[in-house]
């Protein structure tokens, strides 16, 4: 009877073991490899596994290997999700699969060097889609109305009241990941001159601001701006008393300040 007690005690006190083995393996599998949904301040998201957390930064690796790195401030959100829905998930934001509108006020000062000088004003259109998850590149197209006011600057020519739309490509970059950013925005294309006695030309466009980041993941900036814009147009010249007309091309060179609505 000792001896089957003693098999009994043996048999039980294993199972017990093994069941207490099991549960540890399952404890620490889960709390170290589980996945997570990490929600950042400008909106990104991620899913995967965290590799390293600390007190200032954590460490995630994404359903593809991919490992991303971010500061603790930057994380204001963070749930646990299911097997099914990370395989669903693919890159650490949907984000960049969006269209995003710009909308553009603009005014400032216009010249043409040693010729003509002025004000313009204008507005823009840019549509497109957020190409980098990280940063939210804004890449598309942009058409827009500005209205150049010129005086000349020797007397011998006409006021020059000049209305164009400028049809460009155009991309905007935040410089870094936070939700209040400075940025750079460029475009490029052809201004078509909407007066028939002058002819449009290349156009080109220059900004850097700061960009501010809602919570609704639209945006408020303000730049400085260089623009460049090519056209042709009549130039009066006196000879011998004689006023002559001739058609040459100007660049007229516009610097102001921009009002841009990211929505």
């Amino acid at each position: 009877m000792a001896f089957r007690d003693l098999l009994y005690l043996c048999e039980q006190m294993y199972k017990h073991l093994r069941t207490i083995c099991l549960s540890l393996v399952l404890l620490v599998a889960t709390s170290t490899f589980a996945d997570v949904r990490l929600t950042l301040s400008n909106g990104q998201t991620i899913v995967g596994k965290i590799l390293v957390e600390t007190d200032d930064v954590v460490i995630i690796k994404d359903s593809e290997g991919s490992r991303y790195q971010y500061p603790r401030s930057e994380i204001v959100g963070r749930e646990e999700v299911e097997t099914a829905e990370v395989e669903t998930t693919a890159q650490p934001s949907a984000s960049h699969k969006r269209v995003g509108l710009l909308v553009e006020l603009r005014s400032g000062w216009a010249t043409m060097p040693s010729f003509m000088q002025g004000g313009e004003a204008g507005a823009s259109l840019t549509i497109g889609g957020y190409v980098l998850s990280d940063r939210r590149m804004l890449l598309g197209g942009q058409i827009g109305y500005r209205h150049l006011f010129l005086s000349p600057t020797d007397g011998l020519q006409d006021k020059l009241s000049a209305p164009f739309l400028p049809i460009q490509l155009s991309f905007m970059l935040p410089l870094t990941t936070q939700p209040s950013a400075p940025f750079v925005m460029l475009s490029a294309g052809y201004a078509v001159s909407l007066n028939k006695a002058r002819k449009g030309g290349a156009a080109a466009d220059l900004s850097l601001g700061w960009r501010w980041l809602t919570p609704s993941e639209k945006a408020v900036m303000i730049a400085l701006r260089a623009s460049l814009l090519q056209t042709r147009l009549q130039q009066y010249e006196s000879i011998d008393g004689n006023k002559y007309a001739d058609n040459i091309g100007r660049a007229i060179i516009q610097t102001g300040a921009s009002l841009i609505f990211e929505l």
